[in-house]
């Protein structure tokens, strides 16, 4: 079966194009030209984006001379290899190559040892503070929100990635035990998205075993009191709606996989807009939060609850109906409330379509520290294109 490209051309549906690329061709098309980019270009297109500080130059031992594999240059030929995710360590050194000739500097061998050893020697720590600073920066370019009183709007996501079969990914990704045939090892990942720009904040990762819960809440530090967060089903339950209002006062959009009870109706506040009682399930069986959480759970919560219909040429008619702890209606009308949750539908496809784009469905790093820096790298890079 041929491999989907979301950007062909096809005769027969093309105002359908962009829904397979929900990030739009636009992103497309620039990700194309970038991955044109020399190291050199690249560099230079992209450089005025991050802090200067970032990757600094060791004070001993290891990166602390001098060296044609600095930290900073390593870097950018990491990315330049995560905007060609097909390309070889001895490619990116053949671009470090021209580079070299460019500014006249002394040849580096044409083996790749040097570029891997080098890759490994980056330290961690700074790949989030690059992948906060690019979100940042795309933020900044993008005009101020005028809807849900100005307030930031940030969504959540989940995702799985398969890793390279070593024993150092087995032991701490453990793979799915498949009867059926070989098992990789895996990888979990949340991710925390700028609805105003489409830029990713912040990843948080762990095995299979760590639910998308738990690393949910381990992105608490991203969030700011102004906050809105918009999310799916999987986070539109009683305790992470009563963990993220009573705890850390954030307010929350999203979908609910409980059946909404129209006999709980408290208040209404417009056509398909009403105020409703909430209680926590006494079947509760996931493992997040923690039993002691749960006892500082409020007893019930007022909610507010509004069906829409989301209705777009070429599609079936689908009714939805989402929660939100935005309860009065004269500050956060319907109709915005009901936007905001169909942008961040569109940006968890569009997490989908980076794992297509830069080929993140199967990471290559052979460690769990590689693969670390290669998952953040590529979401720089696409913080980058936006």
């Amino acid at each position: 079966m041929p491999k989907f490209v979301p950007d062909q051309h096809t005769p027969f549906f093309p105002a359908w194009l962009a829904r397979p690329a929900p990030l739009g061709r636009r992103t497309a098309d620039l990700g194309r030209q970038r991955r044109s980019h020399t190291l050199c270009q690249l560099e230079v297109c992209f450089a005025p984006w991050l802090p200067t500080d970032l990757f600094p130059k060791a004070p001993d031992q290891a990166n602390s001379r001098d060296r044609h594999y600095t930290r900073w240059r390593t870097f950018w030929c990491l990315i330049w290899q995560c905007l060609n995710p097909d390309a070889s360590g001895r490619e990116v050194v053949r671009q470090l190559q021209a580079l070299c000739q460019l500014e006249k500097a002394p040849l580096v061998s044409e083996e790749d040892g040097a570029y891997c050893r080098a890759k490994a020697r980056l330290p961690l720590a700074e790949f989030p503070k690059a992948l906060a600073a690019t979100a940042q920066a795309a933020d900044r370019l993008v005009p101020a929100p005028v809807t849900l009183q100005n307030r930031p709007l940030k969504a959540i996501d989940g995702s799985a990635l398969t890793l390279a079969d070593t024993p150092k990914n087995r032991t701490t990704y453990p793979p799915l035990q498949c009867p059926a045939g070989p098992s990789f090892p895996m990888m979990r990942v949340v991710v925390l998205f700028s609805l105003l720009s489409g830029a990713i904040l912040a990843v948080a990762h762990g095995s299979l075993a760590a639910s998308e819960l738990s690393l949910f809440a381990s992105l608490a530090g991203q969030w700011h009191a102004s906050d809105i967060l918009v999310g799916d089903r999987g986070f539109g339950s009683y305790p992470v709606i009563a963990w993220l209002k009573h705890h850390l006062d954030l307010d929350f959009i999203g979908r609910t996989t409980r059946r909404v009870d129209g006999r709980r109706r408290l208040k209404r506040l417009g056509a398909n807009d009403w105020l409703m009682l909430w209680q926590p399930s006494a079947s509760a069986t996931s493992p997040w939060p923690s039993a002691e959480q749960r006892e500082q759970q409020p007893a019930q919560m007022i909610l507010r609850a509004i069906k829409g219909r989301c209705q777009q040429k070429g599609f079936r008619v689908r009714q939805l109906t989402v929660v939100t702890t935005l309860l009065d209606p004269g500050l956060y009308p319907a109709e915005q409330i009901l936007a905001a949750y169909l942008r961040c539908w569109r940006l968890e496809m569009g997490l989908d379509d980076l794992k297509t784009t830069f080929k993140m469905d199967t990471l290559r790093g052979r460690t769990p520290a590689m693969v670390q820096k290669e998952i953040h790298a590529r979401l720089i890079a696409h913080n980058l294109i936006r």
